[in-house]
């Protein structure tokens, strides 16, 4: 039932943008007689649209929670309505008293209408009930930890949302290091690349003079995609700093624990990693002697 309602929702959206399309080409003259000659054409594309629309899935998606490949999908199943709304109409009456402006005009304001609809949804459901800046610290905690990420990865907007949404008043993000030095100086979502992950030594000690004290390293990207300066600049801050390195794509299992460590006989072979679980429930990748079987440690 409640596909039935999205997709009534969906014509009513159709028919909106099927009138304006009118009214744009005839310069906004509202005309009762043109209006009726467009009748039929509408009608078709609401059968077309009724008939198109299941098949591309594009009543199964939650509007809250659409992405780019929902929108992608409803430009399809948008192009396919027209067309295949024109085809019939071309059929029925041969689309008589429709200019042939209306059918381009018409598809660009569905696809303004229809996906600015779920877009209009989708911002009310991410933007927080209130704003950070605003929201009153929870009590007994503290200023929280300072982060620095590394990489530019999908993962990378995954963790400064997730940290927007649920941590903003527990992990505060220092800066982002990034592989091309072509972003350096450049913002993502609202942090400032720093430089790229073979300097994470000397932009820690930057932010340090500025009295930015970094508690946690994030690595975005795996271990094995790591150049080989890039995984040594890391563990060295690690072993040298005690900053802690966490590597999120083996934390969420998408990489083989085995990667989270320098292969063999590398210049950093010696510093051997192991993927450790803190009763915080956080996990860390801390140095350790090289082990006496395969796989990896598991420290409790």
């Amino acid at each position: 039932m409640r596909r039935v309602w999205l997709l009534l929702l969906d014509g009513v959206l159709i028919t909106l943008a099927s009138v304006f399309a009118l009214l744009l080409r005839d310069n906004f003259e509202f005309s009762w007689v043109r209006l009726a000659a467009l009748a039929p054409y509408l009608a078709l594309t609401l059968i077309a649209a009724a008939v198109i629309f299941p098949l591309f899935g594009i009543t199964r998606t939650i509007w809250r929670l659409t992405v780019m490949n929902d929108h992608l999908r409803l430009l399809g199943a948008i192009v396919v309505t027209v067309v295949a709304a024109v085809a019939l109409c071309f059929v029925y009456n041969r689309l008589e008293d429709v200019a042939r402006a209306v059918p381009v005009l018409q598809a660009l304001l569905m696809l303004v209408f229809l996906a600015g609809a779920r877009v209009v949804v989708r911002l009310r459901h991410v933007a927080p009930a209130r704003p950070a800046q605003l929201a009153m610290p929870s009590e007994g905690a503290g200023v929280g930890e300072s982060v620095l990420v590394v990489g530019l990865t999908r993962l990378t907007e995954l963790y400064l949302r997730s940290v927007a949404e649920f941590a903003p008043e527990r992990v505060r993000i220092a800066g982002l290091l990034v592989r091309s030095p072509h972003q350096t100086g450049r913002i993502v979502h609202g942090h400032q690349v720093l430089g790229a992950p073979d300097q994470v030594a000397d932009a820690v000690r930057e932010l340090e003079e500025h009295g930015v004290m970094v508690d946690r390293i994030v690595v975005t990207t795996a271990f094995d995609h790591l150049l080989d300066t890039e995984r040594d600049a890391l563990l060295g801050v690690e072993r040298s700093s005690g900053i802690r390195l966490e590597f999120i794509a083996e934390r969420l299992g998408l990489e083989g624990a085995d990667v989270a460590r320098p292969p063999a006989g590398s210049a950093s072979a010696s510093a051997r990693v192991a993927v450790a679980i803190h009763g915080s429930g956080q996990w860390t990748v801390a140095p350790r002697r090289p082990p006496t079987g395969s796989g990896t440690e598991r420290i409790a």
